[in-house]
């Protein structure tokens, strides 16, 4: 393999590992985030807006 193909393959390998990566970290956050955005739109709903406030 030359250089350009090395530097393909090595980018290529690092934006799947970056991917994979920022999908675990979605999945992994993803339920405190629904939680917060129930609390927020409850807080919303019932004109609490201090405690809204982030």
């Amino acid at each position: 393999m030359n250089t350009a193909t090395r530097l393909v393959v090595f980018l290529l390998a690092l934006a799947s590992i970056v991917d994979a990566g920022a999908w675990l970290a979605a999945h992994h956050y993803q339920p405190t985030i629904d939680n917060l955005n129930v609390l927020l739109t409850t807080c919303k709903t019932e004109k609490r807006q201090q405690d809204a406030a982030i």
